[in-house]
């Protein structure tokens, strides 16, 4: 028979991962400072880092973004755009 402890280890969610890639929509974007506000999984962040994004200009509200989680720090990778 299983012990209360087991029971609950099987119960209790994982933590969630230390890194994470997701997709964001882009609400607001200045290419000539970078400030932002981005749309992540339903969540608004603002003046997310942005890190090598050579594309800038292509970057507009309405557009997708790549965007790296770590930990709780996000950073703008780069623009998605459909093949």
């Amino acid at each position: 028979m299983a012990r209360q402890d087991e029971i609950d280890d099987l119960l209790t969610p994982p933590p969630d991962p230390e890194i994470g890639f997701h997709k964001a929509n882009v609400i607001a974007f200045n290419t000539g400072t970078f400030t932002n506000t981005l749309d992540i999984a339903g969540e608004i962040f603002t003046n997310v880092t942005v890190v090598g994004l050579a594309d800038a200009a292509a970057v507009s509200p309405g557009s997708t973004v790549l965007v790296l989680r770590v930990k709780s720090a996000y950073y703008i990778l780069g623009s998605m755009f459909a093949a």
